[in-house]
């Protein structure tokens, strides 16, 4: 049951690793430094998303269902910092982006903000 209802966090979640450490050069080129940001933010806001409603669904992990928002966002932001440090220290030509990890603190927090909406059309 627990793959049941996390399946999108898990493909998600994957997802943005993969992405994160592909090598610079096989990444496109976009000439449009907000773009990048907005990609960020729509990026961390759905794996909040995925994540909280997955987990608060799921009845295999009696703990995962508590889950407040508040520590979602916590380590939706602690994964996405994870992330910028790890392109720091583990590629050749990937660095340490503050202005990605903050644009994936908001959006975690744009996730959290949409959690009145989510409740209305998902029962958790």
């Amino acid at each position: 049951m627990f793959l049941r209802y996390n399946f999108l966090s898990i493909f998600w979640f994957v997802l943005i690793l993969v992405l994160s450490f592909l090598p610079g050069k096989d990444l496109p080129e976009v000439g449009i430094l907000q773009f990048d940001k907005i990609v960020h933010v729509i990026f961390y806001l759905l794996l909040f998303v995925f994540t909280f409603v997955g987990w608060r669904k799921q009845s295999q992990f009696r703990i995962l269902q508590n889950v407040s928002g508040l520590l979602m966002l916590i380590l939706c932001s602690v994964f996405g910092v994870l992330i910028e440090c790890g392109q720091g220290l583990l590629t050749a030509d990937r660095y340490f982006d503050i202005y990605d990890a903050i644009a994936n603190s908001i959006g975690a927090l744009a996730g959290l903000t949409t959690l009145p909406f989510l409740k209305t059309y998902f029962r958790f």
